[in-house]
């Protein structure tokens, strides 16, 4: 490990209160905690619907997932990824460094790129609720 990339186990770890916590609210019938941003500044932030899209994926509702957020899907396979990895971590095959997908993943042209992504969309998904479009759900 370089000291710059999160280990396995915190993403991991981190990927198991995301997962549960999702799938928690997905058995329980509710949504998650409102957001803030939408709360204080009545405009919706980059995340707003993720917590909804992965409720969704629970259900099985591709499209629902879709239109909650458009990277809720990619989000949901990456955190399970980040679970899964802490397990190949400790095979004898990955015994003295990262998981391979880590240096793809922490790349700052991958990373700036996922950012990008993320702000396009809801940049995208901002202005069109000022369109008759309906598609997005917020």
């Amino acid at each position: 490990m370089n000291g710059t990339l999160p280990k396995p186990s915190v993403l991991g770890g981190a990927a198991i209160i995301g997962l549960g916590g999702s799938y928690l609210l997905s058995r329980i019938g509710l949504y998650g905690p409102p957001c803030p941003s939408r709360l204080l500044l009545h405009l919706p932030c980059p995340g707003c619907g993720l917590t909804r899209s992965w409720v969704a994926l629970w259900h099985g509702d591709l499209l629902a997932s879709f239109r909650y957020h458009p990277l809720g899907m990619a989000l949901f396979l990456l955190c399970l990824l980040f679970l899964f990895a802490p397990l190949s971590y400790r095979s004898p095959r990955f015994r003295f460094g990262d998981p391979p997908f880590y240096a793809f993943l922490f790349r700052p042209g991958v990373l700036k790129g996922f950012s990008v992504l993320f702000f396009g969309i809801w940049l995208l998904r901002l202005g069109l609720t000022f369109s008759p479009s309906r598609f997005f759900l917020w």
